[in-house]
């Protein structure tokens, strides 16, 4: 039997009337409302033959509505075929919102387990959540733990052999923000390059901006996800403001133990996660360099001006290296480590060194208010050469 029909209105009905295993196979068509024409052909040889069949199909203005989707698509345009072996779709095109889609299907078969390839490419898309929940899992765990937001151009393969996607996936990044779920401080203005090829999640070209100041990436990831090895590098163009921005994006006592110093100024810094073996922790490094800072300790409100010097952080341990600075005529020197224990707590000792430390109000003032009083009394004048200093704290008992 050979048939045709022209300008057919297209609905979850009329999806319901195709072969159960087709029907089943285009459930996620519920929502679609349009025109189709179809050319099909049916034939049975025997009683106890199957039916052998062939679809021939084109869409025109259909529309899409589905949950997953930010927006509804519109426009869609494509051809098809189907008979008892395969799916073919060629070329759909589409409007999702201010983005454009191309799509193209190949499934050898209707059953679970039927290998079926995706080509996908879409411009200017706009991420949304429930989008990524159709991702693979790897992806999605990478992808949880940035949370991105913004829009992208996709160009994506996803094969799937019966078991297993291989997705081979090449994301552009036109202006994304994101932000490392155990330091939440939200990058803006992503662009460049995230590539997802045989397991290996690399970056071309790929920036992001902190406070308007650029941050460089680059990384080689195998297997995304909690089983990853590789790396990801990333170091500052130009200087960015410390600012409670930077502060809110620490664990509660290291905010509070970093506030404590007042800083004010500016850093640049360099960082990398990196594992070579799955089963083992995540190393982290990273290292920041002091820009014309400024610090005045709570505890002893001694201001430092034009502090310059380099701050390491490795596996939860901080150091602190060469940092200088001025007060009037005195010197101060300070070295020193922070260690952070897992509870949350942790121990800061700093050693100071100062020279030509003038006996000045600045520093009376620094004083408790039972030291504030001898001072006056005693009136003294003149400069201290040489002192040292130790601050010892603990985040813990504060």
């Amino acid at each position: 039997m050979r048939s045709s029909v022209e300008d057919v209105e297209l609905s979850a009905a009329l999806v319901a009337t195709l072969p159960a295993e087709i029907a089943e196979r285009l459930s996620p068509l519920a929502g679609v409302q349009g025109r189709v024409q179809l050319d099909w052909t049916a034939e049975r040889r025997d009683a106890a033959a199957d039916v052998t069949f062939s679809v021939d199909g084109e869409l025109t203005d259909t529309r899409l509505e589905d949950p997953r989707l930010p927006a509804p698509l519109t426009e869609i345009q494509a051809k098809f075929h189907a008979d008892q072996q395969r799916l073919k779709i060629d070329g759909l095109t589409a409007r999702c919102g201010q983005a454009t889609l191309w799509l193209s299907v190949n499934a050898d078969g209707y059953a679970e387990d039927s290998p079926l390839t995706l080509r996908i490419k879409a411009r200017q898309f706009e991420i949304n959540q429930a989008l990524v929940d159709t991702l693979p899992a790897g992806m999605q765990t990478v992808w949880g733990r940035f949370a991105p937001q913004g829009t992208v151009n996709v160009d994506a393969t996803l094969a799937f052999d019966g078991e297993n996607w291989q997705p081979d996936v090449v994301l552009q990044c036109l202006n994304v923000s994101f932000a490392y779920h155990k330091f939440p401080y939200r990058l803006t203005g992503g662009q460049g390059f995230l590539k997802l090829r045989d397991g290996l999640l690399t970056t071309e070209d790929f920036h992001a901006r902190a406070n308007d100041r650029v941050v460089l990436f680059a990384a080689e990831v195998r297997d995304p996800g909690d089983d990853f090895t590789g790396w990801i590098d990333m170091r500052s163009e130009h200087k960015i403001a410390l600012d409670e921005k930077l502060f809110a994006a620490l664990d509660e006592r290291q905010g509070q133990t970093l506030r404590s110093l007042q800083p004010r100024g500016d850093f640049t810094f360099t960082g990398r996660f990196s594992r070579t073996d799955a089963n083992a922790p995540v190393d982290r490094r990273f290292e920041f360099g002091l820009e014309d800072c400024s610090v005045r300790y709570v505890g002893f409100p001694y201001a430092l001006e034009k502090v310059h010097g380099t701050l390491q952080y490795t596996n939860g341990q901080w150091q602190f290296k060469n940092l200088r600075g001025r007060n009037d005529s005195a010197y101060v020197e300070c070295k020193g480590g922070w260690t952070i224990e897992p509870n949350g707590g942790g121990q800061l000792t700093v050693d100071f060194v100062a020279t030509d430390v003038p006996l000045e109000d600045d520093l009376r003032d620094a004083l408790k208010p039972q030291m504030q009083r001898l001072w006056t009394n005693l009136r003294p004048t003149g400069t201290i050469d040489y002192l040292t200093a130790t601050v010892r704290y603990d985040a813990a008992s504060r």
